[in-house]
């Protein structure tokens, strides 16, 4: 009888140990899956630009987050505290801007340091207000839900994104359901009843914008695929035309077993490239070209190292872009027309928005605060407009969060997409990963020169996916 109890008393043990073991990495797996699930659906919502739809997106992401700091505490990755080891500096860089971002909310600083605004609304009510740095604290909490979501994404893609597979499998999703948006939005055009997802379009009827409002967004976001879908198939074509030289090219590719993967990107690099130019959108258009023809060259001059198969990929990459904007790039050679009148309300703005930044220089008026801040320094030539955001990413974050603040927050982003440039040179394998993350920053940051579409949750959130798969790439298993 004591001799059953020891043994079921050892086989409990047993199970236990190996579900402590099992466990974690099932719980990763998950991990992995809601990030795609995240993918797939952030665009769905308008963008996720809605406090409803962002909210749930920190929600999901904080679960997931949770989820993953389960599975470390149960089994400790080495391969966790070397990315760790990588992000020191940035994670300091952006704990100081989270706490300053907090602390622009909070009123502990007096009235010499509140902005004068609590004040003036404090004797035009009759009673006292608590007195804050930033001008309405409850925006900035709301858009602090944006920013944490954006780190979480780019904190989880790395972790997951270690493995090459993952990787592949996350890029591959991104490209695979921006192509079926895309393919919405071109639809929805050529259909001639102008709709996002139920409701009537009111603005940007005939150019694409799929389940976005904005059409300069919906141009960053199908940018950033297909820089990926770009890539990815010039490096599958690599790899079919390296299996052998006696052949004739053609051959190679039909023959190939990867020859529906060949389709299948090149599908998702002619769709993107017609819904890019259906947009309308100028400077999404030009910036996405420019961060396309940097990855592109990049990726051909690394794995090629040689000019006459980066003279080819020129040729072919203009080629069709002429092809494809003869066909669906109407409606951006009209707006051209307008870019004398259009330079005329940015530059205006942008003063606008550089005499705001010197009166509270070292302050700011509170994170996600731009538009209500904004009204104190509109001019008569700009009043026309509401301006809830500044059309430039760089000038809007140095408004809301001073100089220190936005340098702090620059300064990690930049740092990582140095790293992931570093990454380029230093990889001998999967050097397409950085090439794309670095693409993809290209795009994002000359867009948001212009615009604010990196202010648009889907746009962000893919973006910072890219840039973690990028980042988790660029570095080897030994590092």
């Amino acid at each position: 009888m004591c001799l059953l109890r020891s043994v079921v008393f050892n086989a409990a043990i047993i199970r236990m140990n190996t579900m402590h073991r099992i466990a974690p990495d099932y719980i990763r797996e998950f991990v992995k899956w809601g990030m795609i699930l995240m993918i797939v659906l952030v665009p769905l919502p308008f963008g996720t630009n809605r406090p409803w739809a962002w909210s749930l997106l920190g929600g999901w992401l904080g679960g997931l987050v949770l989820c993953y700091a389960v599975a470390d505490l149960f089994q400790p990755r080495e391969a966790g505290l070397k990315l760790f080891n990588h992000l020191k500096v940035q994670v300091a860089l952006i704990v100081i801007v989270v706490c300053w971002i907090v602390l622009q909310q909070l009123s502990i600083f007096g009235e010499e340091l509140a902005h004068p605004i609590w004040g003036e609304a404090s004797a035009y009510l009759g009673r006292n207000l608590d007195p804050a740095i930033s001008i309405s604290p409850s925006i900035a909490k709301s858009k602090l839900t944006i920013l944490l979501s954006y780190i979480a994404v780019f904190w989880l893609s790395a972790h997951c994104a270690r493995n090459p597979k993952d990787a592949q499998i996350m890029m591959w999703m991104l490209i695979g359901i921006s192509t079926c948006y895309a393919l919405y939005g071109i639809y929805v055009v050529l259909s001639g009843d102008p709709k996002i997802l139920w409701l009537e379009k009111v603005h940007y009827k005939e150019s694409v914008t799929s389940t976005f409002v904005n059409r300069n967004s919906f141009a960053t976001y199908i940018g950033i695929s297909l820089v990926c879908s770009s890539v990815l198939f010039m490096k599958e074509i690599g790899d079919v035309l390296g299996e052998g030289r006696r052949s004739l090219v053609l051959n190679k590719l039909v023959s190939s077993k990867k020859f529906v993967v060949l389709a299948l990107l090149g599908m998702s690099v002619f769709v993107g490239i017609t819904a890019l130019f259906m947009t309308n959108s100028r400077a999404g258009s030009a910036a996405v070209i420019i961060g396309l023809l940097v990855s592109v060259v990049s990726f051909a001059m690394v794995k090629y190292k040689s000019y006459k198969w980066l003279a080819l990929v020129c040729l072919m990459i203009g080629l069709a872009l002429l092809l494809i904007f003869s066909l669906s790039g109407a409606g951006i050679s009209d707006r051209t027309e307008l870019l004398g009148r259009d330079w005329d309300w940015r530059h205006e703005t942008y003063l606008a928005v550089l005499d705001g930044i010197a009166s509270n220089l070292w302050l700011g008026y509170g994170y996600g605060t731009f538009e209500p801040g904004f009204r104190l320094f509109k001019t008569s030539e700009i009043a026309w407009a509401n301006w809830a955001y500044a059309h430039n990413v760089y000038l809007e974050l140095f408004f809301e969060l001073g100089l220190v603040g936005a340098t702090l927050l620059l300064g990690a982003i930049s740092i990582t997409i140095a790293q992931v440039a570093r990454g380029i040179f230093r990889r001998r394998k999967n050097k397409a990963y950085p090439i794309v993350a670095l693409g993809v920053s290209i795009v994002v940051m000359l867009h948001s020169m212009l615009d604010f579409s990196v202010e648009i949750p889907a746009v962000g959130v893919s973006f910072f996916v890219v840039l973690g798969i990028g980042w988790a790439q660029s570095w080897s298993s030994r590092e």
